[in-house]
């Protein structure tokens, strides 16, 4: 028996898994997401398209229209891959062609390792030849910022990730194998989580009304929810409620529609606003905004900046992160953004065979998902039923 419990697109596509494998599990769940915040739907070639195969899912493909980062000054528009953007990002901000082309190079060299290392089964390679592993300890805004000086170039870098202090590694993989992969985005995830429900077995699923009432016997492997005590051979931990230090809202907007998919858009004087992260896209037919803040800042004052930055235009609902903490069940959605001390803890790997947690993983749905995947393998489940 394989126990997950979560209310998130991690847990649903473990639950279709081990369906698909006729392995015994139950889903424990306080109920499913409303509102689904944004992700990069890497379709075409990254973590969504090989989790996708994997769960015998087909995402419709659709013309896409690239993103854009949005500054004071200027307007980015990416839709001719990372290389064109790189070079025009660095003509308009002057950070030259040099710093163009080793911003492409370690994007590029760094996206192809992680990808490899994924379709290997996380197999980090610790060569001295590893582009990854001459890089393991920078940070990403300080290699940007050694590129140039250029206070445009460093905002625009800075506008894909949700951490300032996010590794360069982490930050290279998400950049060239997610943003600039964004195929087919628009209502992609909300239609594969709509999909991965109705074909979920609901004998299978457990509500609670609350994921702090599910208590575990590790000594016994037991655990008890929704009135029913379950003896376990594995439990999947994709729940963690806890509050993180980067913390998330989204806002539906009343507005016209953006001319690309989704856009980053990069306050002045961010620091001083609160906000880390603002990317304003698409879903279910609504425009949304989520905005990604430090705990120090206070919630009402993000929503006010938010509505300034987004030209004044009418917001219609706002979803606070204790709200989104409910629904998903986790409260770290930019886990993945791992820092450099973060990945000398081995995110890929710190598990035990019976216990796999991979809440940390926040809003990385489906490289969550394959390492779930790649843990019940490995940990003899798969072979026992």
């Amino acid at each position: 028996m394989v126990v997950i419990i979560g209310n998130n697109i991690t847990a649903l596509s473990l639950s279709r898994f081990l369906e698909m494998n006729g392995v015994d599990h139950r889903r424990i769940t306080t109920g499913n997401i409303k509102d689904i915040t944004f992700y990069c739907c890497d379709s075409a070639d990254g973590m969504m398209a090989l989790a996708a195969e994997k769960l015998g899912y087909t995402v419709e493909q659709k013309p896409g229209h690239g993103f854009s980062v949005r500054t004071s000054s200027h307007r980015y528009k990416a839709d001719r891959g990372a290389d064109e953007f790189i070079r025009s990002l660095a003509d308009v901000s002057g950070a030259g062609n040099e710093a163009a082309d080793a911003f492409s190079d370690i994007l590029s060299s760094i996206g192809a390792e992680w990808k490899l290392s994924v379709q290997s089964g996380f197999r980090v390679n610790t060569s001295p030849s590893s582009v990854m592993a001459k890089n393991f300890m920078k940070d990403y805004s300080g290699f940007a910022e050694k590129l140039s000086g250029s206070e445009e170039w460093n905002k625009v870098l800075g506008a894909f990730v949700p951490r300032k202090d996010i590794s360069l590694n982490t930050a290279a993989g998400y950049i060239s194998g997610q943003v600039f992969d964004s195929s087919c985005h628009t209502d992609s995830l909300e239609h594969m989580a709509a999909w991965l429900i109705k074909n979920e077995d609901p004998e299978k699923v457990i509500k609670v009304s609350s994921f702090d009432d599910v208590v575990i016997n590790e000594a016994e492997k037991t655990l008890t929810a929704g009135g029913k005590t379950l003896g376990y051979d594995v439990l999947i931990e994709a729940s963690d409620t806890s509050k993180s230090r980067v913390r998330l809202m989204t806002m539906y907007v009343s507005d016209e529609e953006l001319d690309t998919d989704f856009e980053f858009i990069v306050p002045d004087k961010a620091d001083e606003l609160g906000i880390i992260q603002m990317i304003r896209w698409s879903s279910g037919g609504f425009q949304r905004a989520d905005i990604y803040y430090d705990e120090s800042a206070d919630e009402e004052l993000i929503r006010k900046n938010a509505s300034e930055l987004l030209g004044g235009a009418a917001i219609t609902d706002v979803v606070g992160y204790d709200e989104l903490i409910r629904q998903y069940g986790c409260g770290n959605f930019a886990g993945w953004a791992f820092s450099c001390r973060d990945n000398m803890k081995n995110p890929v790997s710190c598990m035990k065979k019976d216990r796999i947690k991979i809440a940390g993983w926040g809003n990385a749905h489906f490289t969550a998902a394959l390492l779930g995947i790649k843990e019940l393998e490995k940990s003899g489940v798969m072979e026992r039923m």
